[in-house]
C-alpha cells in the first residue's frame, strides 16, 4: 500500500492537468501499470468514504487515524477528480466520486 500511495501522488503530480478531465481519461492516459497503484488508492478511499458516510465507522476514531489523510488526499488531487469525473463520466466512474466528494464536502 505503501508503494502505492507513493506511486499515486507521483502520477498524480504528473499529470495534475488531467485531473480536471476525469477518471477515464487519466486512466486512458497512464495506462494500465500504472492505473493498478492509482485504482487501489481510490478504491482504499472509496470505501472509507462508504463507511464513514453511512455511520458504519467510530467517528471518533476515524478523526484521528484517517480524516487527515482523506483531507490531505481530497484537497491536493483527489477533489478535482471526482467534480471532473461526477460531470464528465459519471456513468462509468460516479459511484466513487459520489462517495469521496460527499465526505469532502462534509469535512471541508
Amino acid at each position: 500500500m505503501l508503494l502505492s500511495r507513493i506511486k499515486t501522488y507521483q502520477i498524480f503530480e504528473d499529470n495534475i492537468t488531467e485531473l480536471s478531465l476525469g477518471f477515464n481519461n487519466l486512466h486512458t492516459k497512464i495506462g494500465n501499470d500504472d492505473w493498478f497503484h492509482v485504482s487501489r488508492i481510490i478504491h482504499f478511499f472509496e470505501k472509507f468514504c462508504i463507511y464513514y458516510n453511512s455511520g458504519s465507522l467510530d467517528v471518533d476514531l476515524s478523526k484521528d487515524v484517517l480524516d487527515r489523510y482523506f483531507v490531505y488526499w481530497y484537497e491536493k488531487h483527489l477533489k478535482t477528480l471526482a467534480i471532473a469525473s461526477l460531470n464528465r463520466d459519471f456513468t462509468e466512474w460516479g459511484g466513487w466520486a459520489k462517495s469521496i466528494k460527499q465526505l469532502g464536502d462534509k469535512l471541508e
